[in-house]
């Protein structure tokens, strides 16, 4: 847990971002690789 300084409240935010995007783009790329080949 960051604690709640203005100081690095916003290196969490930037942190938190790209850990959603890092996520999203995984669960992305997981559903693509589980389908059949010949649907792609």
């Amino acid at each position: 847990m960051l604690p709640n300084l203005p100081s690095t409240s916003q290196w969490g935010t930037q942190r938190h971002s790209f850990f959603l995007i890092s996520l999203t783009f995984g669960q992305i790329g997981y559903a693509t690789s589980a389908l059949p080949r010949e649907v792609i």
